[in-house]
């Protein structure tokens, strides 16, 4: 009689886990804010006395906050953890919602929301390296791809609501719900486990230039750079 080789299945690693949809409602409610956001800022600066020229200048602030904050971010969450990282973010990105409350002068968004742009920068680069660390290494592909499914939901479902609610309510009414909607998020980052994370040698200085990550970056420029050509002129 031949013999009979039994094949031995390894158990499948779990994915959906309670802290990985903690991860995925964090990345959610910052990009709900963000989108909500996005589409009625320039609606606001137009109706209370601003021009174009302003909105178009709150919506880089925050691009430029962005852009410097990322780079640092990076670097700043392998040494210190993602934890404090994703507070400091979600931090700076509540302060200027709280301040939109008082319907301050639209001269004020332009600095506010460069400081809205770090905390956006910060926070969403914490809590995507937070799933990175959770994900198992043999279900990245699936496990990234619900977690930035979270982003597309937040940009279908956001600027509609947002619009409603200033439409049937007023703009502070919105930036009341955004405010309560990040602090609700900073109070979900203290329930998420946080890995281990080896932190990178002591005196060591940050790369900000990978030769890996040149061609990948390149792809996410050019499509960024037609996305925000449409959301501008939508915006």
């Amino acid at each position: 009689m031949g013999k009979t080789s039994t094949v031995t299945q390894q158990p499948a690693i779990p994915l959906l886990t309670l802290n990985f949809a903690l991860i995925c409602l964090s990345n959610l409610t910052l990009y709900m804010v963000f989108y909500g956001l996005n589409p009625t800022l320039p609606i606001y600066i137009e109706q209370f006395g601003g021009t174009t020229e302003i909105a178009g200048l709150a919506l880089t602030s925050l691009t430029l906050a962005a852009i410097i904050s990322r780079p640092v971010t990076g670097w700043c969450v392998d040494k210190y953890g993602r934890r404090l990282f994703l507070v400091i973010g979600l931090l700076l990105f509540l302060l200027p919602s709280l301040i939109f409350i008082w319907m301050i002068p639209v001269w004020w968004l332009i600095l506010l929301r460069f400081v809205q742009g770090l905390g956006w920068g910060v926070g969403h680069t914490a809590v995507t390296n937070v799933a990175l660390d959770v994900v198992p290494p043999q279900r990245m592909g699936e496990g990234m791809g619900y977690f930035t499914l979270f982003t597309s939901i937040a940009m279908a479902l956001s600027p509609p609501i947002a619009l409603w609610m200033i439409s049937q309510y007023s703009f502070q009414s919105l930036f009341t719900v955004t405010a309560l909607v990040i602090i609700c998020t900073l109070i979900v980052t203290f329930f998420i486990r946080y890995p281990r994370v080896e932190k990178p040698p002591a005196g060591e200085r940050p790369v900000f230039l990978e030769k890996s990550a040149l061609l990948p970056s390149l792809v996410i420029l050019l499509i960024m750079f037609s996305y925000t050509a449409v959301v501008s002129f939508l915006a």
